[in-house]
C-alpha cells in the first residue's frame, strides 16, 4: 500500500511540475505578445500621424496634428504603465527594460518633436518647416537602435523560454 501511495505522490508531483512549466511558457508567450502588440499599435499610430502630417504640409493646415499626436502620447503613457506592471516571468527583466527605454524615447519624441508642428499655420516658412522636420528625422537612428534592441531581447527571451520566435525582421 505504501508503494502505491509513493507512486501516486510521485505522479502527482510530475504532473504539477509539467503543468507549472506549461503555465510559465504560456505566461512568457503572453508577455512577449503584449510587447509585440504595443509596438505594432504604436507603429500604426505613428503612421496615422505621418498621414496627417503629409496632409498638413501639403495644405499648410496643421490643425489636425494635435489629435493624432495626443492619441499617440496618451497611448504611450498608458503602455509605459502596463509594461512597468508586467511580471518578469522567465527572466524578462532585460526585455521589459528595453521596452521601457523604447517607449520613453518615443514619449519624448512625440511630446517634443511632433508637437512643434502644431504651432504652425499658413505663415510658416519652408525653412522653418524643414528645420523642424530634420530635427524630427534625427531621432530615427536612435529609434531604430532601440526597437532593434527590443527585437533582440524578444528573440533571446523566446529562446531562453523555449517558445517559437514570431519576430518580424522587416
Amino acid at each position: 500500500m505504501l508503494k502505491h501511495t509513493q507512486i501516486a505522490v510521485l505522479a502527482l508531483l510530475c504532473v504539477t511540475i509539467l503543468s507549472c512549466n506549461f503555465n510559465k511558457k504560456e505566461d512568457c508567450i503572453q508577455l512577449d505578445n503584449t510587447i509585440s502588440t504595443i509596438n505594432d499599435t504604436l507603429m500604426v499610430k505613428g503612421n496615422n500621424w505621418g498621414e496627417e502630417f503629409e496632409v498638413a504640409v501639403n495644405t499648410l493646415d496643421f490643425s489636425q496634428l494635435h489629435r493624432a499626436r495626443a492619441d499617440m502620447q496618451s497611448y504611450i503613457e498608458g503602455k509605459i504603465k502596463v509594461v512597468n506592471k508586467l511580471k518578469p516571468v522567465g527572466k524578462a527583466d532585460d526585455l521589459i527594460a528595453a521596452e521601457i527605454a523604447f517607449l520613453k524615447f518615443e514619449q519624448e519624441v512625440v511630446a517634443n518633436k511632433f508637437s512643434v508642428f502644431e504651432q504652425y499655420d499658413t505663415t510658416v516658412s519652408m525653412d522653418e518647416l524643414t528645420e523642424s522636420y530634420v530635427n524630427l528625422q534625427m531621432s530615427s537612428d536612435t529609434e531604430q537602435e532601440l526597437i532593434e534592441q527590443v527585437q533582440r531581447k524578444r528573440e533571446e527571451y523566446a529562446e531562453r523560454n523555449e517558445f517559437p520566435k514570431f519576430i518580424d525582421k522587416n
